[in-house]
């Protein structure tokens, strides 16, 4: 049995956490980074009797952050393959096998875990990371943080807000300039895509990207030019949610925009960091 496993016929777990949305029951060794108390719970009384007879204090992840990384996951993974760049997944991460395009990390972790897959990705200087639970320490690999953010959750509401914009799905490449990133029009085709724009009249004033996930659908890349932002995050909501129904709908945000979220009715469900290998320039 491998040390980072979990336990699952000798767990030992207080009845009382068993109402929590927990995932990845993960054995604490040392081999695991210093945990972060915003992401991470660890109940008193709560351990296992591994197969070897050693007892180990068991660590639990929010189930909203492991579901928000992997839909971020997905996104970078639509974007790269939509650029040719192949990707590779498994129960520690998700890489770029080359560099990511330009604003995309070339890697996501997917659950607390060591820096063994950065021997998969390209780690030139402009190679970034994003540590998914913010508890990894990439200093000593030539990484900086790059930023520091909250993935937000918020769960499926029916449609209840009155839009006063005209919301309407990007169908042009032209149309995708209102994002300065490297969207490709590949991804116009992806029924797990859906690219927004919003209209005062015949003014575009904001635009959103929404992208599904088995459990939860994504919310990124909220462009806001003109229009109030609580009235654009209301109503982006809205109009996600009416193209995923019944799904949660999560993402990152940091400073004024993670306050519109809350406003909107996200709550934060832990941190996250970028880290950055600086290009010198």
């Amino acid at each position: 049995m491998s040390t980072l496993d979990p336990c699952a016929d000798s767990c030992r777990v207080p009845a009382a956490y068993g109402a929590l949305p927990v995932v990845d029951v993960v054995p604490q060794t040392e081999s695991l980074p210093p945990h972060r108390p915003a992401t991470l719970r660890s109940p008193p009384g709560a351990w296992c009797l591994c197969t070897c007879g050693t007892r180990r204090t068991l660590t639990f992840v929010d189930h909203r952050v492991a579901l928000a990384a992997g839909n971020n996951a997905d996104w970078c993974d639509l974007v790269c393959r939509a650029h040719g760049v192949t990707t590779e997944r498994d129960q520690d991460a998700w890489v770029a096998l080359r560099r990511s395009p330009p604003l995309y990390p070339d890697a996501v972790t997917l659950r607390e875990t060591t820096p063994a897959f950065l021997d998969r990705i390209d780690t030139s200087p402009g190679c970034s990371v994003k540590d998914s639970f913010a508890s990894a320490d990439l200093s000593g690999y030539g990484f900086r943080v790059l930023v520091e953010a909250e993935w937000i959750h918020r769960p499926p509401t029916p449609g209840i807000v009155r839009r006063r914009l005209d919301w309407s799905p990007v169908r042009t490449p032209g149309e995708l300039r209102l994002w300065d990133a490297p969207l490709s029009p590949a991804l116009l085709d992806n029924p797990a895509v859906v690219i927004l724009t919003a209209r005062d009249g015949d003014d575009v004033v904001a635009g959103v990207i929404g992208n599904r996930s088995a459990e939860v659908a994504g919310l990124s890349n909220m462009i806001i030019l003109t229009a109030d932002p609580d009235r654009v995050w209301a109503e982006a909501c809205d109009v996600l949610g009416a193209h995923f129904p019944g799904l949660p709908l999560v993402g990152y945000e940091r400073g004024e925009s993670l306050e519109h979220a809350h406003r909107a009715g996200f709550t934060s469900a832990g941190p996250l960091r970028v880290w950055l290998i600086p290009d010198g320039n």
